[in-house]
């Protein structure tokens, strides 16, 4: 893969070059056809445009687009193995809080969803304020 790569770099460039009134619906038609032949199925087509329209404006008002689609790709692959987890253990979620890896895991979602709250954003200001003013209080600033 990275031979092939190596060898369209120039050809991929040479893409970057047309004008984007032309590019752009070979890009929607491409959307169109890989829509459709996913499931041969016209309700893809029907989905694809409302989504798309909401990417757009998601895109307009600052919110980026790629976690979006990360999380709709690993979405079904994280609920299958969830429920894969879920059967082995006959239902409980303890095992996902004894095992290392996993109670580290959780730990770092829980600390991450938290600290979009305001109520921690103030908090981890204070604690930064602190940590610049602390050295003062000690004197001059050095281990004793």
């Amino acid at each position: 893969m990275w031979v092939i790569g190596i060898f369209l770099a120039k050809q991929v460039v040479k893409v970057l070059r047309i004008p984007q009134p032309v590019l752009m619906p070979v890009v929607g038609l491409l959307c169109i056809i890989g829509s459709y032949s996913l499931g041969n199925n016209i309700f893809n087509l029907y989905l694809m445009v409302p989504i798309g329209i909401v990417a757009y404006f998601l895109g307009e008002m600052g919110y980026p687009i790629a976690p979006l689609v990360i999380g709709m790709i690993l979405g079904p692959m994280a609920d299958e193995s969830l429920r894969r987890a879920l059967m082995v253990s006959r239902g409980s979620f303890v095992p996902m809080f004894t095992r290392p890896v996993s109670l580290i895991l959780v730990i770092l979602i829980v600390l991450t969803v938290a600290s979009q709250f305001p109520f921690a954003k103030k908090l981890t200001d204070r604690l930064a304020a602190f940590t610049k003013t602390a050295p003062a209080a000690c004197g001059d600033g050095e281990a004793k």
